[in-house]
């Protein structure tokens, strides 16, 4: 989790969640509630990507709706930062899901910058 504070050691922090993911469920679960808690804050947009980008296929539905529910959060504040608006347009791009293209297109209104 410490590589995932640092932009410079983003790329190898998602690569070691996708190690975690496949052989040690318990750690990769704390790197996920991790990552989910900073989601709109201070977690770097790359691991933010891999996250959404493996939502279905290694995430849990608890896990999912962790997500869901910050998703929710962020958009239901009025006004949203750019900060925010960034990361929510970066996250819904990088889902794995075909299905969610209706999601893909949907901005937050309450952002000055959409």
């Amino acid at each position: 989790m410490a590589w995932s504070k640092y932009n410079e050691f983003s790329t190898l922090a998602y690569r070691l969640a996708g190690i975690l993911d496949r052989g040690h469920k318990n750690q990769f679960a704390r790197v996920v509630e991790d990552w989910t808690a900073r989601l709109f804050s201070e977690l770097p947009l790359e691991c933010g990507r891999w996250l959404f980008s493996h939502a279905q296929s290694s995430l849990t539905e608890a896990q999912q709706k962790q997500i869901a529910g910050q998703l929710n959060q962020t958009v239901q504040k009025d006004p949203i930062s750019e900060n925010e608006g960034t990361r929510y347009q970066t996250f819904i791009e990088a889902f794995e899901d075909p299905d969610l293209i209706d999601l893909r297109s949907a901005r937050p209104d309450n952002c000055g910058r959409y």
